[in-house]
């Protein structure tokens, strides 16, 4: 039985899809942080609006990228 984690990556980044043998592990830990920051902006911003759509709002503006990516190190704020 998968767990849903596992099952959201699948469906959001086609997790079991991908090419890349030799670097799996290192994109699996990219692909639960990308996810995290989703979950994050969904619960702050976009409660309503699925995974999917939050994705293309992340990759149409940068700003809001940053945000989330690096308003926790207090030296690049």
């Amino acid at each position: 039985m998968e767990n849903k984690l596992h099952h959201v990556l699948d469906d959001t980044f086609r997790e079991d899809r991908s090419p890349a043998k030799k670097s799996r592990n290192n994109l699996a830990l990219i692909r639960k942080f990308a996810y995290n920051l989703l979950r994050i902006s969904m619960l702050r911003e976009y409660p309503k609006v699925p995974m999917t759509e939050v994705m293309d709002i992340f990759s149409d503006n940068l700003e809001l990228l940053g945000k989330y990516i690096f308003s926790s190190i207090p030296t690049l704020t």
